[in-house]
């Protein structure tokens, strides 16, 4: 075919060509190909060469799969290579972030996991090897890990009966931020998408906060338990005996106090005369009036 020969088109059957005379072509894959090629005379007439399963390329072929494929520092991937026969002498796993791992197996399946604990951007890839020392390497798009680091506080913990709360979230992140969502259980607003929301609250009781922040590839929560305490306003009340006797005359004062939920912690009284008492129960001798 090379007698008068102008122009040469080669077909390598993995979908590449060439318009040399005489080529090299490097196959990537394992498999079996066809090549063709297509030789034009000065006449401009053409002829075609195909030879059918004319190059096989040997060795092991396989694929994985990993998940998750994002999420925040110190996450844990798992990773799981299949191949297609028992050929396979071991497993190299690359996990693109400097560790390599290599599995002596010869079984069609291998799973692995790895933990990313930097802020950072990997590809990883598995490379199989046979007995013949043929090796096929796979690749796969990029696992993006993310810092997230965050708390929350608010301007007050503890008010009687009824109050506002504002929370202020203090957050430092690799990425931006998408959003944050708020849950105030036993509020009067039970969610909010608020940076720092204000809140009311009106029901006595001991409340939950929980604030979950969400970045390009990472989610993290918090939840504060009891954080927000909205204690019952007591009402005072209180016994006498007797209410009238003679100059001196002592007086027992007893403690009638009713309260919604929880118990006096303190007590102040105060005679009218100028004097006072901080127990629970107690006795005043009144010496004039």
């Amino acid at each position: 075919m090379s007698i008068n020969t102008i122009a040469w088109f080669w077909r390598f059957g993995d979908g590449d060509s060439s318009t040399l005379q005489s080529p090299i072509h490097t196959y990537l894959e394992t498999g079996v190909y066809d090549v063709q090629l297509i030789v034009t005379g000065l006449s401009g007439c053409q002829d075609t060469l195909l030879r059918p399963a004319y190059i096989e390329i040997g060795g092991p072929v396989g694929n994985f799969t990993f998940t998750p494929n994002q999420g925040c520092a110190d996450v844990t991937a798992t990773f799981t290579g299949n191949v297609t026969a028992n050929t396979v002498d071991f497993y190299i796993w690359n996990y693109g972030d400097g560790t390599i791992d290599t599995v002596f197996t010869n079984a069609i399946t291998n799973t692995v996991t790895h933990t990313y604990n930097t802020t950072g951007t990997y590809f990883p890839t598995m490379t199989i090897e046979d007995f013949t020392g043929c090796q096929f390497i796979a690749t796969l798009d990029s696992i993006e890990v993310d810092t997230l680091q965050f708390d929350f506080f608010a301007n007050d913990t503890l008010l009687c009966e009824v109050g506002n709360f504002t929370f202020t979230p203090f957050i430092a992140s690799s990425s931006p931020i998408d959003s944050v969502v708020w849950n105030f259980g036993g509020a009067d607003i039970t969610t909010s998408n608020l940076m720092m929301p204000t809140i009311p609250y009106s029901t006595v009781g001991d409340f939950d906060v929980t604030l979950t922040v969400h970045s390009r590839h990472c989610t993290k929560t918090i939840t504060k338990t009891q954080y927000i305490k909205i204690a019952p306003i007591p009402n005072p009340g209180f016994a006498t005996v007797p209410m009238v006797g003679c100059n001196p005359t002592t007086v027992f004062f007893t403690d009638t106090t009713n309260i919604f939920s929880g118990n006096v912690v303190s007590w102040a009284w105060n005679f009218g005369d100028g004097g006072t008492a901080i127990t629970q129960n107690t006795a005043h001798s009144y010496q004039n009036g």
